[in-house]
């Protein structure tokens, strides 16, 4: 009687999971391109800066701000300022080394809900004086992901060009 019982009730849970709707929530992923323009400030009180023996370039806390124009992938521009911190170690023969920091980039009218920011950490290095760089920053549920630089991104001298994604969850 226990197995006729166990039975249905396992055919009882595998009804519920063929005819029960399936109903779940979509993530909206919206991919982003831009373009920022930044100044670094060497000379602020946070920022250290020293030369070790093997001819290494330490550099710590430099502050920085930007401004950036870009295009979300549905086409919508979009403005924006960030600021943060740098820091890096570049060796001053060969120019390779690695590059880190904090950053907070504000995205003004962000999809008609106004002025968002997303605060995170970015880190790259230096190949022959070549910066590649990532991060990854939150805004609430909202996390973006970015990447530089972008071949599919042409920018004006003197800016960085940045490819990525901004995924919200339940879109």
């Amino acid at each position: 009687m226990k197995r006729v019982a166990w039975a249905w009730v396992l055919a009882a849970f595998l009804m519920l999971l063929l005819v029960a709707p399936h109903v779940r929530a979509q993530d909206t992923r919206l991919s982003f391109t831009l373009c920022e323009t930044a100044n670094i400030d060497w000379t602020t009180e946070s920022a250290r800066h020293w030369v070790d023996a093997a001819g290494i370039d330490h550099w710590r806390n430099a502050e920085w701000t930007s401004t950036f124009v870009g295009t979300f992938g549905d086409g919508t521009a979009f403005t924006g300022e960030g600021s943060g911190l740098l820091s890096w170690n570049l060796d001053t023969t060969s120019y390779n080394g690695d590059l880190f920091g904090a950053f907070s980039w504000t995205v003004y009218g962000f999809r008609g809900a106004g002025d968002v920011t997303f605060s995170g950490r970015f880190s790259g290095a230096f190949t022959a004086g070549i910066i590649t760089n990532d991060l990854v920053a939150r805004a609430g549920v909202m996390t973006l992901r970015g990447h530089a630089p972008s071949d599919s991104v042409v920018c004006p001298d003197g800016a960085e060009p940045w490819a990525g994604t901004i995924l919200m969850p339940q879109g």
